[in-house]
């Protein structure tokens, strides 16, 4: 049995909208290989030269003259959503596969992951420790404990991707407008020879994106309109795995017997579901073609192996069922784990704003509420009877503006009086004498210490 790691190929080549030409298909071959079981598995592979053929990723297939028939043979039928089969074949070319805020997430993942290994390597927090123990734990008990489907939160589509869940087809009104005016700004791009390159269509929808797609004629708001995007990306993801399978199919016919294109290729019910593994919309991955999990690790390499399997070989059907609930354990864990390291990286990055926060400015004090704050616990009767006593000995040494302001306290002894005859509020007056009066007579009583001694 071909193993089932994907591998992504180079897709350098013009990426042709209908009508349009390419020169794949010419190179393209069908392995049949029979088991002992008599199931077969139909492989399409690509001449490289010298009698060496190469496995196609299944999502190369959307390149190839075969899916420009197989779309202009929709919009022959009157498929009303034409341009939506189109345009999927094309946004396809745009998705980015690692840590990107719009497109597939499809990291690297082994057992370390989900043991929680990997945790505690994010930050040395005690929430990580925390979490990766939690994880050791569910993998323990999912792994030790016969659980069924219901038991199991296996999340495919939100686990190896961050695009949000949406059915495989056009449902809104909304998205059906994003696709007419995606549809009219990719129709510039043709050249000539009807041929769009992928590095021209790249650059359109990385400059749409920038400027959230503002001259687009839509009901939702700029602010929304990203999100939409996503929506349609996700869209694109489930329409391409669907259209996968059709090209193959239909290239599984061409390089048939007479026979074979008469009827159904497709001698059993396993034969039809292996090919839908390979190369379409498999159910037991959420309806995600393989072609899109190219980098996920040998981990998810082999359980994709044991589903197929157990659909080549003699078992009964309950193989096949226990090799879907294994994926769906790693799959269940894997969920887990990425949801516990978001956590960690949130608390991560919480700790580091507040660690390199600016320090919070100091209160404002009410003067009216806090006269005697202001004025300090020195500046009261005593100390004003005290000035009295020598007033004919710091009233001449000080400024004028000085004086005139001290004067009437010294007078009357009361600061509320003091204020009344200088025609002030008693706050304000109170904030004079804090400021600039009662420092200006401490130096003065200073100077004049130091000239008795």
């Amino acid at each position: 049995m071909p193993h089932f790691t994907p591998e992504f190929g180079t897709r350098t080549s013009p990426f042709v909208l209908i009508p349009g030409r390419s020169n794949i298909d010419a190179d393209l071959r069908v392995l049949v290989t029979e088991f002992p079981s008599g199931i077969r598995d139909f492989q399409i592979l690509r001449h490289e030269g010298d009698r060496r053929f190469e496995l196609l990723n299944p999502l190369e297939l959307l390149g190839t003259q075969t899916a420009c028939n197989v779309l202009e043979k929709l919009r022959q039928t009157g498929d009303s959503n034409v341009n939506s089969w189109i345009l999927s074949r094309l946004l396809v070319q745009c998705l980015e596969y690692s840590h990107n805020r719009r497109h597939l997430v499809t990291n690297h993942w082994d057992e370390s992951t989900l043991r929680g290994e990997e945790l505690t390597q994010i930050a040395s927090l005690d929430l990580a420790s925390e979490q990766a123990r939690a994880q050791a734990r569910d993998f323990q008990i999912v792994q030790a404990s016969d659980l069924d489907h219901s038991e199991l939160d296996a999340d495919y589509w939100g686990t190896f991707t961050a695009l949000p869940p949406v059915e495989g087809e056009f449902q809104s009104h909304e998205l059906n407008l994003l696709c007419d005016e995606l549809c009219e700004e990719i129709e510039h791009l043709r050249d000539q020879s009807s041929e769009i390159r992928i590095a021209d269509l790249r650059r359109l929808i990385s400059d749409l994106w920038a400027n959230r797609f503002c001259d687009f004629d839509l009901r939702v708001t700029l602010r929304e309109r990203r999100n939409l995007f996503r929506k349609l990306i996700s869209v694109a993801v489930r329409q391409s795995s669907t259209l996968v399978e059709r090209i193959a199919f239909v290239i599984l016919l061409r390089n048939g017997s007479i026979i074979d294109r008469a009827s159904s290729p497709f001698q059993t019910e396993r034969e039809r579901k292996l090919f839908e593994l390979r190369y379409g919309a498999c159910e037991a991955l959420d309806g995600i073609n393989i072609g899109f999990l190219y980098d996920c690790g040998e981990l998810h390499a082999d359980l994709i192996n044991s589903l197929a399997s157990a659909l080549v070989s003699a078992d009964p059907d309950s193989e096949w069922q226990r090799a879907e609930l294994e994926l769906r354990k790693h799959v269940h864990l894997l969920g887990l784990a990425r949801r516990r390291a978001t956590e960690v990286e949130a608390e991560k990055k919480r700790q580091q704003r507040e660690k390199y926060a600016d320090s919070l400015p100091r209160p404002r004090i009410n003067i009216n509420e806090n006269e005697e704050r202001i004025v300090g616990p020195k500046r009261n009767e005593t100390y004003i009877a005290e000035l009295s006593e020598r007033r004919d000995a710091v009233l001449p040494l000080l400024k004028p503006r000085d004086r005139k302001r001290l004067e009437p306290l010294l007078d009357s002894g009361d600061f509320t009086d003091a204020a009344e005859a200088l025609g002030l509020e008693v706050g304000r007056y109170r904030r004079q004498l804090r400021e600039t009066v009662f420092p200006n007579v401490q130096r003065v009583l200073k100077q004049i210490a130091q000239d008795e001694e």
